[in-house]
């Protein structure tokens, strides 16, 4: 598989990136991605180039960093342009680093808009919104990794001899007191293991410990689920179960801390394996939008 395949073919937080055909973020982040992936074709930088405007055609997709400053760019003077030309777009938040979107009066704006078909979300912050999509954040998206994942992808299955591993995750510096990996530290096991041991000791389990990290979705709850293996997760379902459905055990903190020490019983089933690939939420994506809508990835 080349590397513009394996690219397109794990659904990865530069995803927005690879889906879109418009970009609003720092000349410095658009660098990045030119240097990521030489093998794709640039995207139209809505930030920097303001003359490339006339590009926008109906139902393109805008990937907007979630920086407020981007935000506000998108809304205060590329919006006004949209509606002047009657144009709507379908407009992809999303960055691989913080800050995450938010739910703030900047939000409520973008989904009021009338030129947004539809917001498609990484970290989702609403539910229940005809023009409001929860995509994944996925898995990690360095081609190093990509290549690993790949090489898992479809392993015959392991025997499933751990019911419950709970290996190390970290408690970054940023994260409040009260998170769980702070609060409960004693809980997580505090040797890491190398790439090959995390992947095989998920490939034996029928779940895994998945907390929420410096942002409710993560690579563990992306990898757990690639290698057959169940996430167990502090993370909001109301939030989340569009995303993971029946392929994660949704928890509250003290719940899951109790699942630990008690080692409380789960009923193991093979999770969706399709969460993974790109392919499946594209099509998650047009099934919302609906046939009267056509439009070109």
């Amino acid at each position: 598989m080349t590397a513009k395949e394996i690219d397109i073919f794990f659904v990865h937080p530069c995803s927005g990136y690879l889906l879109s055909k418009h970009i609003v973020c720092s000349k410095k982040e658009a660098q990045k991605y030119e240097s990521r992936f030489p093998h794709v074709a640039k995207r139209n930088e809505l930030f920097t180039t303001t003359s490339s405007f006339h590009r926008i055609r109906n139902n393109d997709v805008v990937y907007v960093h979630t920086d407020p400053p981007m935000i506000r760019y998108f809304l205060d003077t590329i919006v006004p342009y949209l509606k002047k030309q009657q144009i709507k777009v379908i407009l992809f938040t999303g960055k691989e680093t913080l800050p995450q979107v938010r739910r703030t009066a900047l939000s409520e704006r973008l989904l009021a808009c009338d030129q947004i078909r539809l917001w498609i979300s990484q970290n989702p912050i609403y539910q229940n919104h005809p023009k409001y999509f929860a995509f994944p954040y996925g898995l990690r998206s360095s081609h190093r990794m990509l290549d690993i994942y790949h090489a898992y992808y479809r392993r015959s299955n392991a025997s499933k001899t751990i019911v419950l591993s709970n290996m190390a995750q970290l408690a970054h510096h940023h994260l409040p007191k009260d998170h769980i990996r702070n609060k409960h530290q004693v809980l997580f096991h505090k040797n890491k293991l190398t790439i090959e041991e995390y992947m095989d000791t998920l490939h034996r389990s029928k779940f895994t410990v998945s907390t929420a990290g410096d942002r409710e979705d993560c690579y563990r709850h992306y990898e757990s689920i690639l290698m057959g293996c169940i996430p167990v997760s502090n993370i909001s379902k109301s939030l989340y179960g569009p995303i993971f459905g029946d392929s994660m055990v949704f928890m509250s903190d003290n719940e899951l801390v109790a699942c630990v020490k008690n080692k409380c019983g789960l009923t193991y089933q093979k999770p969706n394996l399709d969460i993974v690939l790109l392919q499946y939420w594209k099509d998650r994506v047009q099934q919302r939008l609906g046939s009267s809508v056509t439009w070109d990835w």
